[in-house]
């Protein structure tokens, strides 16, 4: 019906992507190759030759995005809170008695590809592919400078809570206990997720 003022996927794509960013501007970018021409004009080469060597002297043309545009203020901060850890752990090494704890998903099965050694005319061995929902747990690790110190497989279906959080910290209390090898201060670290940082963690801690 519309075929003639049809849109291709793959404008549609790349307006939904900018959308998706954040960036709500309806002004189309300057084509890249346009300023690939501009430099193959002026240097006496094609545009082609000008984009291969530019990636071959490891230039990129798009910045890095970052979380937050930081000041000089926050820079400061940061090396002062460096600094200050740094001398802390030459008079207590208290690195050496930091627990770090976090859940990462992991899949049961993990299917790589490896190159193999076939004779000519022969057929490699086929490798299937991922499933689209393969089956996964999420796994609780806490490890230290010597390795794991714990380790929790949740149950299917299971989701991370304040309390299942804190049952996991006497878990790993009793783990400590058992070891012996812990005789200094221990220093705890998590990411800042809601179940992590909820009243009923911080008392426990």
């Amino acid at each position: 019906m519309y075929k003639n003022n049809m849109l291709y996927y793959d404008t549609i794509e790349m307006w939904y992507s900018g959308f998706k960013k954040g960036d709500c501007s309806l002004e189309e970018e300057e084509r890249s190759i346009l300023k690939y021409e501009g430099l193959g004009s002026h240097f006496g080469h094609d545009s082609t030759s000008v984009e291969a060597g530019l990636k071959s002297l490891g230039l990129v043309k798009l910045g890095r995005f970052v979380p937050h545009f930081l000041r000089q203020l926050d820079y400061d901060r940061c090396a002062d809170a460096c600094t200050t850890l740094l001398t802390l752990d030459r008079n207590t090494k208290w690195l050496s008695h930091l627990i770090t704890g976090d859940e990462k998903w992991t899949f049961f099965s993990n299917l790589h590809r490896k190159a193999q050694w076939v004779g000519i005319g022969k057929q490699a061995q086929d490798v299937p592919k991922q499933d689209l929902n393969p089956k996964k747990g999420m796994v609780s690790v806490w490890w230290n400078i010597h390795g794991v110190v714990h380790l929790q497989l949740l149950d299917d279906g299971a989701t991370v809570t304040a309390n299942l959080c804190v049952q996991q910290l006497r878990a790993l209390k009793a783990k400590v206990d058992e070891s012996g090898g812990f005789v200094h201060k221990i220093y705890f670290q998590r990411d800042n997720a809601k179940p992590h940082i909820a009243r009923e963690v911080k008392l426990e801690l």
